[in-house]
């Protein structure tokens, strides 16, 4: 038991085979680096785990705090605490770990904890830590695995670099193999990464390509408000809140777990990704990807969930009220675009939007460009905003280079069930739609001849069917002109 606060003059080792807790019953008590701590910066851990270390005691009052001070502005040059191979970390709820700034060294990871042991984080705070190589938060390596429970958060860490950077939150480098686990309430909220002279991938949590292990979201666990920015002029985003290109998968699997308001922007680049970038398997079966943006200077892809490569089964859940937006290029998908494949079982992709300030616009709900295929669910609401008419287009669905397939057959996007509804000029919000930003307010482009598809658009490509649905002039538009009708689904 701790009863006042103490300055730390050494590492502390915990020998393999031992379990040391750590733990106060009072309000206010502080472990600090001292002033005559290793090295000028700090160039030491606080902590070297090869036993066990416990941090807190659930038994003790709620109002008991124990603090582990990283003393920032000091600059260190090593994580607050490294957890070995074969080795444990726990924290309770009353528990901070903050104000560690690593920002020298190389390469500078993990904020404040490095692990490539087990961290089991029951409840506690990781707060305003820093790495400028990745894991302003957390950096987990080898065969680490980080489980977050009960009111465990991770928030406003910061990564920033002057080159490429991953997980402002939480990193997974590319050797890794172990997972992330979020149940109860547990928050990965407000992080940042940014960079001045390379990529961004995750704000809030990243897998590097290479990595292995899983990441699964259950209960009321979030990945919320997490901002990936790069000013470069050759730096994209990708993955404002999630940055998942591990061969395990990414599963948001029970319970109401959220990935909501978060940010990929690029000053000068593409962005992709505002809530989630995939090159992996990502299995939504329940929970919410919602109000996330992916804003570039260059093309923006998938406001909500851009699939790169990967492989995306939605069974249930929302995407709802994302967007993807360009300055000067392409906009495409501002719910989900897609580049790998897409099934959705069920689900509502609702009152997503696509808009390009000076080029096309695509699909406002999904954009396709590899295979879809949709049994249930929902497609309502959705919109591309371009300046040019003839540029904003699908504001439901937009195919790219594949046929759209209706009930039998096989094609690139194959819809079996579900509803992708249409509109006219004065139809309600519920209903996709295809505004021409040039006109004030935004207007719907008006049918005829040449109708923009505010349901589904076909670029180039055959459509065929067994149930046309209802005749209407706003659901499909194929961009060879074929056909001067179209359909609602």
């Amino acid at each position: 038991m701790i009863s006042e606060s103490l300055s730390a003059e050494w590492p502390i080792t915990i020998p393999s085979g031992y379990t040391i807790t750590l733990a106060t019953p009072q309000s206010g008590i502080k472990i600090s680096r001292g002033e005559v701590f290793p090295g000028t910066p700090f160039d030491m851990n606080m902590f070297v785990v090869f036993g066990t270390l416990k941090l807190g005691d659930p038994s003790y009052p709620q109002n008991s705090k124990l603090t582990l001070d990283g003393t920032a502005p000091v600059t260190a040059t090593n994580s607050l605490i490294v957890v070995n191979p074969s080795s444990t970390l726990q924290m309770c709820s009353n528990v901070v770990l903050e104000n560690n700034f690593f920002l020298t060294g190389s390469p500078a990871q993990g904020g404040a904890v490095h692990t490539n042991g087990t961290f089991n984080m029951f409840g506690g705070t990781i707060r305003n830590n820093k790495a400028i190589d990745g894991g302003g938060g957390v950096f987990v390596d080898g065969g680490g695995n980080l489980k977050m429970s009960g009111n465990a958060e991770i928030i406003d860490n910061d990564i920033t670099s002057a080159s490429f950077t991953v997980g402002g939150g939480v990193y997974f480098e590319a050797t890794s193999t172990g997972n992330l686990e979020m149940s109860g309430y547990a928050k990965i909220n407000d992080n940042k990464a940014n960079s001045t002279g390379g990529n961004v991938c995750g704000a809030g949590v990243g897998f590097e390509l290479g990595s292995s292990g899983d990441l699964i979201m259950e209960g009321n666990a979030e990945i919320n408000y997490n901002k990936a920015k790069s000013t470069s002029l050759s730096g994209a985003i990708f993955g404002g809140g999630v940055y998942f290109c591990s061969s395990g998968d990414f599963k948001m699997d029970s319970g109401n777990p959220k990935i909501n308001n978060n940010s990929a922007i690029s000053d000068y680049d593409q962005a992709r990704g505002g809530g989630v970038f995939l090159i992996g398997n990502f299995i939504m079966n329940t929970g919410q990807i919602n109000e996330n943006e992916a804003k570039g200077d260059g093309i923006a892809y998938g406001g909500g969930v851009h699939n790169d490569t990967g492989s995306f089964t939605m069974n249930n859940g929302e995407i709802n009220d994302n967007s993807a937006e360009s300055a000067t290029a392409q906009a495409m998908g501002g719910g989900v675009s897609l580049l790998g494949t897409f099934t959705m079982n069920n689900g509502k992709i609702i009152n997503n939007r696509a808009e390009s300030i000076a080029d096309q616009a695509m699909g406002g709900g999904v954009y396709v460009r590899d295979r879809f295929r949709m049994y249930e669910g929902d497609i309502k609401g959705n919109y591309t905003i371009a300046p040019v008419s003839s540029d904003s287009n699908g504001g439901g669905v937009y195919v790219r280079d594949g046929a759209l397939i209706q009930n039998t057959g096989d094609g690139m996007f194959m819809k079996f069930g579900g509803t992708i509804d249409g509109c006219d000029g004065f139809s309600p919000s519920n209903k996709n739609r295809a505004l021409d930003s040039s006109l004030t307010p935004p207007t719907v482009i008006s049918n005829g001849t040449y109708s923009p598809g505010h349901a589904v658009f076909l670029e180039s490509t055959p459509w065929h069917s067994n149930d046309y649905g209802s005749n209407s002039d706003t659901a499909v538009n194929l961009d060879s002109h074929d056909y001067p009708g179209a359909w609602d689904f």
